[in-house]
């Protein structure tokens, strides 16, 4: 492996690492304000909003034998 990718993989890591460090910090802070059931609802629709945005074009192939 060249020394590009492993650089790009390493800051890869290190930027995933830094976002769920502050992810868990917000997330102890808003819990103290904000119900959990509020939370998942937002973290879930999120997620579903961007998948389904993802994957709008294998969506459009399906048809209803395959459904």
């Amino acid at each position: 492996m060249d020394n590009s990718k492993k650089l790009l993989g390493r800051g890869a890591l290190l930027l995933a690492a830094m976002i769920w460090g502050v992810s868990f910090v917000l997330m102890d802070f808003t819990l103290d304000s904000v119900s959990t059931l509020y939370i998942l609802t937002i973290r879930f629709t999120g997620a579903a909003a961007i998948l389904f945005i993802a994957g709008i074009r294998e969506l459009r192939t399906l048809d209803w034998r395959t459904v």
